[in-house]
């Protein structure tokens, strides 16, 4: 007999067994709720970057991040760019004798993130 008659009805599971399927159903409970958890907090993630407007140049006060380069080096500014992440480089010419800069603002921070000098130094 390949198949058993359906009239047999199923033997009742031993306690053991029984405990054992109600730790596994909650295993499997809580797990798909730290599952759950994940992906909303993933999807509150990207909604929240989407939704939030990093500043530009346009939005920032006047002056201030000139401001912030002069504190930074003196000097003439000779270039600026802004990059696609928000920040802004700026290159600059203290005099003939002092080598040329490079500064790279936070433009969302408004705060110096690097700065390195290009060209010869001086001593050198």
């Amino acid at each position: 007999m390949v198949h058993p008659s359906q009239d047999q009805g199923e033997e009742p599971l031993d306690p053991a067994m029984v405990a054992l399927a109600g730790r596994i159903r909650r295993f499997g409970m809580v797990s798909i709720g730290i599952l759950f958890l994940g992906i909303f907090a993933v999807f509150g993630a990207v909604l929240y970057k989407a939704t939030s407007r990093g500043s530009s140049i346009a939005d920032l006060e006047e002056g201030a991040v000139l401001t912030l380069v002069a504190e930074a080096a003196p000097g003439q500014a000779i270039h600026e760019m802004v990059a696609s992440d928000g920040v802004l480089t700026v290159a600059l010419q203290a005099g003939e004798a002092a080598p040329a800069r490079l500064i790279f603002i936070d433009l969302a921070r408004l705060r110096i993130v690097a700065s390195m000098v290009i060209g010869p130094q001086a001593g050198n």
